[in-house]
């Protein structure tokens, strides 16, 4: 069995390739951390399944998803879901995923769910895609009322992950000066005195998942 990572976070990738490694010893499993680098596969019909992040630190999950399904033969594709976005998640409804694995269940849930799913078993897919619908229409509107801007939202995704200004504005391509800037305005607009009290309001509206 091949299958294709489609992930920017290291450690995420190694835990997911011994998670699969576990299902099933004999599975190649390859990693490609960019759409770029998935462009220049030269045949992804080698691949049988296609695990993508969706929250890809460029935000490029929904082209990564239409690039692997815009081939004639295209593996089957799993959504790990980033429930820290709902809205993002909410994008991928219009694509034919076979499955929704999301980042936060257990270890045993989530080993069992990349399991069935690599495993062929529709029944235990079509249940994911259904559970995964039903929460983000239950989440998104919450999200969607949050008085941040989407550059806030990314920023302070960051700020959670305890990167310090200057690896926000490399990341994001912006000046440091531009990351103080919005970090100041998401301290005024939530009531935060500082970076905890922005951890909780993350936390609170959904925005971070642990």
């Amino acid at each position: 069995m091949q299958i294709l990572l489609v992930e920017n976070k290291q450690l995420y990738a190694d835990y997911l390739t011994g998670t699969i490694q576990s299902v099933d010893p004999k599975a190649t499993i390859d990693l490609v951390e960019s759409i770029a680098e998935l462009k220049e596969i030269e045949d992804i019909t080698d691949y049988e399944y296609a695990i993508v992040d969706t929250g890809l630190v460029d935000r490029s999950a929904l082209e990564a998803i239409r690039y692997l399904l815009n081939e004639e033969k295209s593996p089957e594709v799993i959504a790990l879901a980033d429930i820290a976005d709902p809205s993002l998640i909410s994008d991928t409804f219009k694509y034919q995923i076979m499955a929704y694995v999301t980042n936060n269940d257990p270890i045993e849930i989530f080993r069992n769910s990349i399991e069935k799913c690599i495993k062929g078993d529709r029944q235990h897919t079509r249940k994911t895609r259904k559970t995964m619908r039903k929460w983000v229409q239950h989440n998104v509107d919450e999200v969607s009322q949050v008085e941040v801007s989407k550059r806030e939202r990314e920023i302070l995704k960051m700020i959670c992950q305890e990167k310090t200004s200057v690896e926000i504005a490399e990341e994001l391509f912006i000046s440091e000066h531009t990351v103080l800037t919005h970090r100041k305005n998401l301290l005024k607009k939530v009531g935060a005195k500082n970076t905890v009290g922005l951890v909780k309001y993350a936390i609170a509206h959904k925005l971070l998942s642990l």
